[in-house]
């Protein structure tokens, strides 16, 4: 048995390594030459900690493979796995990279194959786009839905530990393809049908956006009425175990931007609409163009502002230098349009510095330090640990005026002569 992995981005590398390092040989397939290149040189594309050290050897062991053309022996079984990204666009689903995989995989499948879908799609889409695809070919093959559920950053660990939702076209193909998950997964959850494993990925991904966009709307509220979002938010979790109030903070990234829309889009022929997601989305939404409005409201006296926005990824924890889905390009439109002759300039631990140009911002800042004379208006977007260290340690070498605007009220920095230190949903200080 072979294992082709179509999609070599984070959800699929990490795959291809972990069942390499379990003992399957694995091919990943991927389109991109800048992927592969970085492959071939040892190194993923993306940071996840000692995950380099993991690729390398799976390499050296001959159970991993990569490469652009996908090469098929016909004394194997195969078993392909698709993981390409299934974007949203103006809030409806593109399946435009799926149905070319699929259409590729047609070509080359042969009875007792099994496709399984990872990538995240539309309640019904396997049945509905990718059976009548692979059925044209006229073979017996397996087919199903098997989401993936980790958190990006700690993605390989999460594959040991995660139960594997495992869902068939039929009952061969449920029972075919669980016992392929059986061989490197210690856990399965066996379901009826495609449909129940397509909407729990999504349900997982939109609840995890709603809980959010709570807390972020209790910071909204708070500050409308200049009070301590924290210091509700922890009064109302204090021993109260009916009680888990998420703590504001911008919430964006590859899945939680979009399932909210592809859970909805799912519904779109139904007889009804579910309505508290996108509510959930528009809010956590919101909060950039409000936030900016504040930073402006406070700093509109500085003429041609310098900005510099502190982590570009989507999330600071776990660490990553994922910039896909972060609200930190929304923020860099959000200032332009108020700051009009302001330069912004981005920081990331981890993100390269193409990544953070590609955010939208003028310079890229590679050393914190600089900060302290070059700027006057300070943003932390996301929560990496080391800015709330690194920048209070600073703060008392900045020679001009400085406004501060954190988004996470981590920093613990008091309000001095030089620094204007305001942290969202805490309300006006007095």
């Amino acid at each position: 048995m072979r294992v082709v992995v179509v999609g070599l981005g984070y959800v699929g590398l990490t795959l291809s390594v972990y069942m390499a390092n379990k003992g399957l040989r694995v091919f990943g397939l991927d389109n991109s030459d800048s992927v592969i290149s970085s492959l071939e040189s040892g190194k993923a594309h993306f940071y996840e900690e000692d995950f380099d050290d993991r690729l390398s050897d799976s390499v050296k062991s001959g159970n991993l493979s990569f490469g652009k053309q996908l090469v098929c022996s016909q004394d194997e079984e195969i078993v392909y796995i698709i993981t390409v990204g299934t974007p949203v666009i103006d809030d409806s689903i593109s399946l435009t990279a799926l149905t070319s995989v699929l259409s590729l995989i047609s070509k080359n499948l042969k009875s007792n194959d099994s496709v399984i879908l990872r990538s995240t799609i539309q309640v019904g889409c396997t049945r509905s786009v990718a059976k009548p695809i692979l059925d044209a070919v006229g073979v017996d093959y397996h087919l199903g839905f098997c989401p993936e559920r980790t958190l990006e950053g700690t993605a390989f660990k999460e594959l040991a530990s995660l139960p594997q939702l495992v869902s068939g076209i039929d009952s061969a193909s449920l029972h075919h393809i669980s016992d392929f998950f059986k061989l490197f997964t210690n856990e399965i959850v066996m379901l009826d049908t495609v449909e129940e494993a397509e909407i729990v990925k999504l349900l997982n991904n939109s609840e995890r956006d709603l809980r959010f966009a709570i807390g972020n709307e209790i910071a909204i509220m708070c500050e409308t009425i200049g009070i301590s979002a924290s210091n509700v938010i922890k009064a109302a979790n204090f021993k109260y175990k009916r009680s888990d109030l998420k703590f504001p903070g911008p919430v964006g990234g590859p899945c939680l931007e979009k399932d909210p829309f592809i859970l909805t889009g799912s519904f779109s022929d139904q007889s009804y609409s579910p309505k508290l997601f996108i509510a959930g989305r528009k809010v956590n939404e919101s909060i950039i163009s409000l936030a900016a409005g504040y930073i402006f409201k406070h700093t509109k006296n500085k003429k041609d502002p310098k900005i510099c926005i502190l982590g570009m990824a989507f999330k600071g924890f776990p660490p990553t230098g994922d910039v896909r889905g972060s609200v930190a390009k929304q923020l860099v439109v959000e200032l332009r349009s108020l700051f009009k002759n302001g330069l912004i300039s981005g920081h990331d631990y981890l993100a390269t510095n193409e990544d953070i140009l590609r955010c939208g911002v003028d310079s890229v800042v590679t050393n914190l330090v600089k900060i302290v004379d070059n700027f006057d208006i300070v943003v932390v977007q996301n929560n990496h640990p080391m800015y709330a260290v690194e920048i209070p340690s600073i703060m008392d070498d900045f020679k001009n005026e400085v406004f501060v605007y954190d988004f996470w009220n981590q920093l613990e920095i008091i309000d001095n002569h030089v620094v204007n230190y305001y942290a969202f949903g805490e309300g006006e200080r007095s």
